[in-house]
């Protein structure tokens, strides 16, 4: 379970909007808040971040452990993505687990994957019960993998509708009833890829595109203080962001 924030920006990507979205680490809606599971047993997503992102003045990826909320290296992370200056297509995530033991800088996302079309990053929101470790893995670096495979370096919305689809059929198959969603946002030279799966907690399981002059962005949670348009994608829909800002 996460929020993810994707982002293509014409200017420089102010630390302000990653401050509002870390800001989810600690106060971001849960599963319980909708009535979807039990009552949580502790709030927010603080369970470890990462901020990927890119320009043609270079690279910023920074993962930690901790809370985004909270933890130095969020704010410095920030700080270097807007240093990146214009033409800037950013990727962020904060993380929540049922279980400790799978919190580490290794598991955070987004991951970063080198492919033939260049560097790619992947963040999803979902997960599947007892999965646990796999080859030292979790299981969002599982699907990750596997998405990215399916895509076979095909930079197209339905390209990555049908892996993602592909996916969840190996978890019906290989893991009955155990998938949450497969909410999921790609980030490369391309611009942005973008997915809902509404999975077992409609209302929990969002994506949000908010457009302006100077900036796209893809949001589980509508951002306070951000002013832009705000549209709710539909169950099932998919969204590119190309890197003029169009969406398609």
């Amino acid at each position: 379970m996460c929020r993810i924030l994707g982002a293509v920006s014409r200017g420089p990507i102010p630390p302000s909007l990653l401050q509002v979205f870390g800001r989810l680490a600690a106060v971001g809606k849960v599963p319980s808040d909708f009535e979807c599971g039990p009552v949580a047993a502790k709030v927010g997503h603080p369970d470890g971040w990462g901020v990927a992102a890119f320009s043609p003045a270079g690279e910023v990826y920074r993962r930690g452990p901790a809370s985004g909320a909270d933890d130095p290296g969020f704010a410095r992370a920030a700080e270097d993505v807007r240093r990146l200056g214009g033409g800037c297509v950013l990727l962020a995530h904060v993380r929540r687990v049922l279980d400790d033991r799978l919190v580490g800088e290794e598991h955070s996302l987004p991951f970063r994957r080198e492919t033939g079309g260049g560097v790619t990053y992947f963040a999803q929101d979902g997960w599947i019960e007892k999965f646990g470790l796999q080859r030292g893995g979790t299981d969002a670096r599982w699907a990750c993998d596997e998405v990215l495979k399916e895509m076979a370096g095909r930079w197209e919305r339905r390209a990555f509708t049908d892996a993602l689809q592909a996916v969840r059929t190996q978890c019906r198959e290989r893991y009955p009833r155990r998938l949450s969603a497969l909410t999921a946002v790609v980030a490369g030279a391309g611009g942005l890829l973008a997915h809902r799966d509404a999975g077992n907690c409609l209302l929990y399981y969002t994506l949000h595109v908010a457009e302006s002059r100077d900036l796209v962005l893809v949001s589980s949670e509508v951002l306070q203080g951000i002013e832009a348009r705000w549209r709710l994608l539909r169950k099932g829909e998919t969204v590119a962001v190309g890197p003029d800002l169009v969406v398609t």
